[in-house]
């Protein structure tokens, strides 16, 4: 696992790209967004956990709308890796 984490962080397109798009929710659902040195900030802790969760769903279920998964599975690919998205939308790799 560590060895796939280690090739998407490396892409430093996908990173860019991902960092500027789960920042933004992150400091739109006030969910820990970064400071002004780059380092995630505390959650607002106002919230229910019937709202925390709400606004976490929501959050990954705009990640995948996004493409996410699909740009992760181009960049292992990219690298030689055989991955793809499966029936419930995980990343699969094939060893």
């Amino acid at each position: 696992m560590v060895k796939y984490i280690k090739i998407i962080r490396s892409n430093e397109e996908f990173m860019d790209e991902f960092n500027a798009f789960h920042d933004s929710q992150r400091a739109r659902n006030k969910l820990c967004p970064r400071d002004s040195q780059g380092y995630y900030g505390d959650i607002d802790h106002t919230l229910s956990p019937i709202e925390l969760w709400s606004k976490i769903r929501a959050m990954h279920d705009e990640l995948i709308e996004a493409g996410f998964v699909q740009k992760v599975v181009k960049v292992l690919q990219l690298s030689g890796i055989k991955a793809r998205v499966n029936e419930v939308n995980h990343i699969a790799i094939e060893l």
